[in-house]
């Protein structure tokens, strides 16, 4: 007995399999854009958390600075409590953070790479220029992150300068 094939099933026409590829071409295009777009999320996920790790680890170091200074050591030769709340608190921790970039003055700290962490002494502040896009964080005018170092009757604190929003959620 022969097989017989229906002529219409054996005759697929270009114009079906053009629809046919272009529809798999849309599919695929459209989970590369997915994808792309939970890459970046993730992204800003995790500078975030190494932003909020970042503060927490200068927080702790001023806090055990002051500890120490409360017990009876010195704090590098300085007296007065406005030397000790202009000191660069990255020169507290044991390793500065991948992309510390060292003392910069306020003004020109736009002009440097994204991702960057510096202190300005004359603020004195602590600033952050993220390298994620503009859209995953809320840091006007400028696109920085700056924390002022405030003394008070106990550890050093660093305040940030305004409510930081990180993905909708407050960066403190």
């Amino acid at each position: 007995m022969a097989l017989s094939v229906p002529v219409a099933a054996a005759s697929v026409g270009p114009r079906r399999r053009l629809v046919e590829w272009g529809l798999m071409a849309l599919l695929v295009l459209s989970l590369v854009v997915l994808f792309l777009h939970q890459t970046r999320d993730v992204q800003a996920q995790a500078e975030g958390a190494a932003v909020k790790r970042t503060l927490a680890g200068l927080r702790t170091a001023m806090t055990l600075d002051y500890l120490r200074v409360q017990a009876g050591g010195q704090v590098h030769g300085t007296a007065t409590s406005v030397a000790v709340s202009q000191r660069n608190p990255f020169e507290l921790l044991d390793r500065v953070p991948t992309g510390y970039v060292g003392e910069k003055h306020w003004d020109v700290a736009a002009s440097i790479k994204p991702g960057s962490w510096f202190f300005d002494r004359a603020c004195p502040c602590v600033g952050y220029l993220p390298a994620g896009p503009p859209g995953q964080f809320s840091a006007e005018p400028l696109g920085l992150l700056q924390f002022r170092l405030v003394s008070g009757s106990g550890p050093i604190q660093l305040v940030a300068d305004r409510q930081y929003l990180w993905q909708g959620q407050p960066l403190e």
